[in-house]
Parts: C-alpha cells; structure tokens; sequence
C-alpha cells in the first residue's frame, strides 16, 4: 500500500473523494468511499449536473482480492472518463469494516449504501 499512497492518481482520488461510515441492518459499520463529480472535474469542462440537474452515481462493488482503497485509482479513472460520481463500499469481516464475511452481509453492506445514496 506504500506505493500507492505515493502515487499522483491516488492523491488526486483521495482528493476527490470523501469517506462514509454506513450501519447495515444486520449492524455491522462498513466504510464507503464517494468520489465527487464536482471535485473531478476540469474548472472549465460543462458539467453533467448542470446540464441534467442530478449527477449519475455508480455503485460499485469490487471483486475478490481488492479493497475499496486500492480501487481507489480505479473509481477516480472511472469518474473522469465517464463523467460521474463513483462510490465504493467495503464488507463486513474486510478492511475497516466490522462483522464477519457472509453472502447475507454483504447484501445487506450494498444495501445500506444504496439506501444511503437515494437518501
């Protein structure tokens, strides 16, 4: 992980990002990374949310083997090239998150961010 912290792209990400702290319903705290659109953009590149009122967000839920800090160059990628807002949500049992790795848990981790980014 030290060589990510030192790198540009992840700077910028973390820059642009801001860090959620969500409790499932099964009540467990799973942590959720939002990359804002407003903070990706160029100063004078036309904005979606200007042009459509609402900004497009993607869920994502990274795979095996990773975590949403090293998806972190990843989602920043994603959000300048298409123009959106990316958020990330860990599990329980991984990373910061508490609890414990189950299919159940980890329905109820998206849940719980999903419900958080229609709020």
């Amino acid at each position: 992980m030290e060589g990510l912290e030192a790198s540009d792209l992840y700077r910028k990400a973390r820059e642009a990002s801001e860090m959620h702290w969500l409790t499932t319903r099964m009540g467990h705290r799973v942590p959720m990374v939002w990359l804002r659109r407003s903070k990706l953009r160029e100063p004078r590149e036309v904005n979606r949310e200007e042009a459509l009122g609402q900004p497009l967000v993607l869920l994502h839920c990274h795979g095996n083997a990773t975590d949403i800090g090293m998806m972190m160059g990843p989602y920043y990628e994603l959000g300048k090239v298409l123009g959106i807002e990316v958020c990330g949500v860990e599990y329980a049992g991984y990373g910061a998150a508490s609890g414990r790795p189950s299919s159940g848990n980890t329905y109820a981790d998206v849940e719980a961010a999903y419900d958080y980014l229609v709020a």
